[in-house]
């Protein structure tokens, strides 16, 4: 948590985090396009598969991708 009684601090801090979400958002968004790729070439002709770690579970059916 980021506590400050100051106005143009505080904006400073809010633009800072927001630019590393935003870069955060991103890298996430191309691992995931990445693994879905990787995921249709290796597993094409299964009906379906179950992704799951700690952080995410996912399913995905082959209804031709």
């Amino acid at each position: 948590m980021l506590l400050t009684d100051d106005y143009e601090e505080a904006l400073t801090h809010a633009s800072e985090l927001d630019e590393t979400n935003r870069e955060r958002q991103s890298i996430e968004k191309d691992v995931t396009e990445e693994a879905v790729q990787i995921v249709k070439q290796r597993y094409i002709h299964d009906p379906a598969i179950v992704i799951f770690n700690k952080l995410a579970l996912g399913c995905y059916w082959n209804h031709y991708w």
